[in-house]
């Protein structure tokens, strides 16, 4: 069954699933002459769509365009490098070498695994470098003066006139000349920000889609199949975007309805199956031809279309002659078929039609003559058509706008000068053959060495006596003749030469480690090599042994890149969702820039770990390690804008810092001046307070010695008085009241 996906368009029909968005910085009036002259082109098709036999020039020109290529691969020999290579990946003898193997009495079916297990492990090899970087080695990113739709500019505008009036009504409105600069300029810088962050919001979210198609179409699995042409035949190729359907199921409530969804994928194509043109160095040079079979239900997919591309006539002719048998199959085709056992176990007859299919510059006049109009017939136009039997049924302008062609190449080891590159079949060729003539003589050794041979003289034996085997125990009965000296039977050993071939062998296999991968580099015994038990030492052999190995990564890191920014400029240019396009561009850094990134990431993680040493960090001030962390964030692809502050932003957080200090060391210090003032008040209060009690206690000693004083003074007072009583009554008893007084005293 042929890939429908390989003669499906690239270019998705206008008003069909994919509808083309505008493109941004386009104005509505290009759009329109974009859209009349496109409608005048697509009639101009329609028209000649009706006249198949004009049109047949055009197949006529298309397929002097592929003998062309044909022979100029055939003559420089690559098609037989590419069959060749192909059968030792296989395993296989090509016809002259088993005739020369037949004739020398050596064995067909014994051969060297050597070239199949090699490419193995190169195939596993890149597999595991592919899963290990991922889809970390590209991205999506704005320009550095990112242009956005005019109402997003506008928005933002209006969104820094809205914060600056707020600032004003809010008092903080220029003073000055200089102060209304730095307020507009404030203004301009937030707008700019406001522009940037919309870019990298569309960016993300281009990549998103990107990633998502990606992973629909199943874009790991077809690079998988690419780097195993690659490694196969040495030049991988990509074709893609391409448009294809597939049935999906859609759930209508209670049921699920089965609808056809188009959708973007990418295809691996068979090195066999493309013809460049000659001296053509990459795919965009001269005329690509792809060859590929086409079945009748992809006949029937082009009669179904509505596409203004196909040419119906000619479709219904071919699905009318399907099966007549006079199919005009490329040699090439037949090779695949062949040594990849495509029609074995087949059940159906039919090998389908060989369609071709052209990417290239075609001649004006043969466009002129096809009926299209407003070609001017002195100049080449960028087309794709596809033809079967010398009849057209597909016509398409080239849909990228760089006029590049959907095939993106790649190549194991290049040669200078060259389309094609050379795999590991032909790196290792030589060693190859040698290995395969180690096995044929061990294979052919080993059986002769397995046992002895006889040399017996029939002349000695016995009448009708011809022994043709030899067992223990084994009883001869020989004539003995006069004047014979040779024994009647002889026994030959044939020396073993085992080991000395198998010496050989592994000279091969180490000579075919240098051609390609190293054996340590896919895991294998390393206890004969001490610096591969380390992991920077083994990481140190592979950067100094695998030179072609490098130089086939840089080369498929350059045919994902142009895969993907085809991709980004197909659905800039179709898909209908304005908020994923933007002015932007996609960044590859290449599966080596990403080991690169993260020796580098390693190298920074370290320093910024010595950086925060406070001791360091007093030194070099929070500015070095804002830099350091933002230049770690940026090889992470960190948005280290949202994250990390600026430097300004930087100094000025210090400043308001140096700020908040010198006011916390002031108010410290005025607190600590109230409080020494208070301790001195407490001081002299407790001084006062401490005087005044000794006053009190000095005015309570006196009042004691007052009370003292006066008691004494009564005391003196009562003997005086009683003396004067005395004295009384002595006068009384004087004056003849003396009995009386005395007992009043008493």
């Amino acid at each position: 069954m042929a890939d429908i996906g390989a003669t499906k368009p690239t270019e998705p029909d206008p008003g069909g699933p994919y509808i083309r968005g505008q493109l941004e910085g386009r104005t509505p009036e290009q759009l329109a002459e974009q859209d009349v002259n496109t409608a005048a082109e697509h009639a101009a098709i329609d028209r000649a769509a009706t006249k198949p036999a004009v049109v047949s020039s055009l197949a006529s020109w298309c397929e002097a365009r592929f003998q062309e290529n044909k022979r100029a691969r055939d003559d420089s020999n690559v098609s037989d490098e590419l069959e060749d290579a192909l059968r030792r990946r296989l395993g296989e003898y090509s016809a002259t070498q088993k005739a020369a193997l037949e004739e020398r009495n050596l064995p067909t079916n014994v051969k060297s695994p050597l070239t199949e297990n090699k490419c193995i492990q190169v195939e596993a090899w890149f597999s595991d470098i592919d899963r290990a970087v991922g889809h970390d080695n590209w991205s999506i990113e704005p320009t550095a003066e990112p242009q956005v739709p005019d109402n997003i500019r506008l928005q933002a505008s209006q969104e820094a006139m809205r914060s600056a009036l707020e600032d004003m009504e809010a008092g903080h409105a220029p003073a000055s000349i200089e102060d209304l600069q730095a307020f507009v300029e404030e203004a301009v810088e937030k707008i700019q920000a406001r522009i940037k962050e919309e870019a990298k919001d569309r960016a993300l979210k281009m990549r998103d889609a990107l990633l998502d198609d990606f992973q629909e179409c199943g874009l790991k699995e077809t690079r998988a199949q690419a780097r195993s042409y690659g490694v196969t035949f040495g030049t991988m190729v990509i074709k893609g975007p391409v448009v294809e359907t597939k049935m999906t199921r859609r759930w209508t409530g209670d049921d699920f309805d089965v609808e056809s969804t188009p959708f973007l994928t990418a295809k691996a194509v068979h090195p066999l199956r493309i013809w460049p043109a000659p001296h053509a160095e990459d795919a965009d040079t001269g005329c690509f031809v792809e060859t590929y079979p086409l079945q009748r239900d992809d006949l029937i997919q082009f009669r179904d279309s509505s596409s203004r591309y196909v040419v119906q006539d000619n479709v219904q002719m071919l699905l009318a002659t399907y099966g007549a048998g006079d199919d005009d199959d490329t040699e090439d085709d037949t090779v695949v078929d062949d040594l990849e056992q495509k029609d074995e176990g087949s059940e159906t007859p039919e090998r389908g039609l060989i369609a071709r299919e052209l990417w290239g510059p075609v001649p004006g006049k043969e466009l002129v003559e096809a009926g299209i109009e407003g070609i001017d017939v002195q100049k080449d136009y960028q087309y794709q058509v596809i033809w079967a039997r010398n009849k057209p049924i597909w016509i398409m302008p080239c849909p990228d706008r760089q006029k590049r062609n959907p095939y993106h190449i790649a190549r194991l080891k290049s040669v200078p000068g060259r389309f094609w590159g050379r795999g590991v079949p032909m790196l290792m060729k030589n060693w190859q053959d040698m290995a395969d003539a180690c096995v044929r003589d061990l294979a052919k050794n080993m059986g002769l060495a397995s046992g002895p041979q006889y040399v017996v003289d029939l002349n000695q034996m016995e009448t009708d006596s011809k022994p043709t085997s030899g067992h223990p125990h084994k009883t001869w009965f020989v004539r003995s003749r006069p004047n014979v000296a040779n024994k009647p039977v002889e026994v030959i050993l044939i020396p073993d030469n085992s080991a000395s071939l198998i010496a050989t062998y592994q000279w091969c296999e180490k000579g075919a480690d240098n051609s390609t991968i190293p054996s340590y580099a896919y895991g294998a015994d390393s206890s004969s090599v001490p610096a591969l038990n380390t992991s920077s030492g083994l990481s140190m052999m592979i950067n100094s042994t695998s030179r072609t190995v490098k130089e086939s990564l840089e080369s498929q890191d350059a045919a994902w890149a142009r895969l993907t920014d085809y991709w980004y400029g197909f659905k800039m240019r179709y898909d209908e969702r304005a908020e994923i396009k933007g002015d932007c561009k996609v960044v590859v850094r290449g599966t080596m820039g990403v080991v690169l990134t993260e020796l580098r990431q390693a190298r920074i993680s370290e320093f910024v770990e010595r950086l925060a040493n406070p001791a360091i960090l007093d030194i070099t001030g929070p500015e070095a390690l804002i830099e350091a962390l933002r230049e770690y964030g940026e090889l992470s692809s960190i948005d280290v804008d949202r994250l990390l502050p600026s430097k300004e932003e930087v100094k000025q957080r210090l400043r308001e810092k140096m700020e908040m200090a010198q006011e916390l060391q002031q108010l410290q210090m005025q607190m600590e001046q109230s409080k020494a003032q208070s301790d001195i008040a407490a001081t002299s209060a407790k001084a006062e307070l401490d005087a005044a009690r000794a006053r009190a206690e000095e005015f309570k000693s006196q009042i004691e010695v007052l009370k003292t004083q006066v008691a004494q003074f009564k005391a003196d007072t009562d003997r005086a008085k009683g003396v004067a009583e005395i004295e009384a009554a002595a006068h009384a008893m004087a004056s003849g009241e003396a009995e009386h007084s005395i007992a009043v005293v008493t």
